[in-house]
């Protein structure tokens, strides 16, 4: 169950859902790899709060991601370090395979 789950988007999440770039810039399914991947790298996840990460939100939508999943990525991020930057770098990964996918 994800009750704990946020709903909103932000920051990159809601960039890339919206199709476009903090820029202002139009972005789409056509995004190469490596934007798709800077982009993601690129957010701070300073946010206070798991509601204002963009990168846990993202990550919470995976379908592969369940309750404990989810409750895991959470503590390591509010803890910080290595555990966080590999479910990060797990994102971008993932994230990159389900763009790979979208017609160009």
């Amino acid at each position: 169950m994800r009750s704990s789950m946020p709903t909103r988007k932000n920051g990159a999440a809601q960039r890339i859902a919206a199709g476009t770039h903090h820029s202002g810039l139009p972005e789409n399914a056509s995004m190469c790899a490596e934007d798709i991947r800077a982009l993601l790298r690129a957010d701070t996840d300073n946010a206070p709060t798991d509601d204002g990460s963009a990168l846990l939100q993202m990550y919470a939508c995976l379908p592969e991601v369940d309750g404990r999943e989810y409750d895991r990525a959470s503590a390591a991020r509010r803890a910080g370090g290595p555990e966080w930057r590999a479910v990060r770098e797990q994102l971008v990964e993932l994230m990159l395979s389900l763009f790979a996918h979208w017609p160009k």
